[in-house]
């Protein structure tokens, strides 16, 4: 049965070279460099550093993940649970707090385009960002 975004992460994870992982969802294309810069920095020594928003509200397809988070992922997979916020507060986690005055920062920074409307709605911010 299907596992969600935590299946694919962890997969990444399994497979990389390096200890430390950014992951973005292949769909949301404004993410840029300023901002997985910004990540680098923000993201300290905890094993996971996500956007947070308050509260619940985290981008985890938007994030860093250290290799030593596989265990616990794992974990929560023979549980059943695939919710990668319950992963982020079983272990040493940076939310990081984005600005609203950074550079990098728009409406559409974290929009995803899933649908034809959405595709649209990004065709029309760039139109008006030119």
């Amino acid at each position: 049965h299907a596992k969600g975004p935590m299946a694919g992460i962890h997969a990444c994870l399994q497979a990389a070279k390096n200890e430390h992982c950014f992951v973005v969802s292949v769909d949301t294309p404004f993410v840029g460099p300023e901002f997985i810069r910004f990540m680098l920095e923000a993201k300290k020594d905890g094993l996971i550093a996500a956007p947070w928003y308050g509260k619940d509200q985290y981008e985890p397809l938007c994030a860093y993940y250290n290799k030593d988070a596989l265990p616990v992922m794992e974990a929560f997979f023979k549980k059943g649970n695939y919710k990668l916020p319950d992963v982020f507060m079983s272990l040493p986690f940076t939310p990081v707090k984005i600005p609203a005055d950074a550079s990098f920062q728009h409406e559409m920074l974290f929009h995803n385009i899933n649908t034809e409307e959405d595709l649209l709605r990004a065709e029309q911010y760039l139109k008006n960002k030119a």
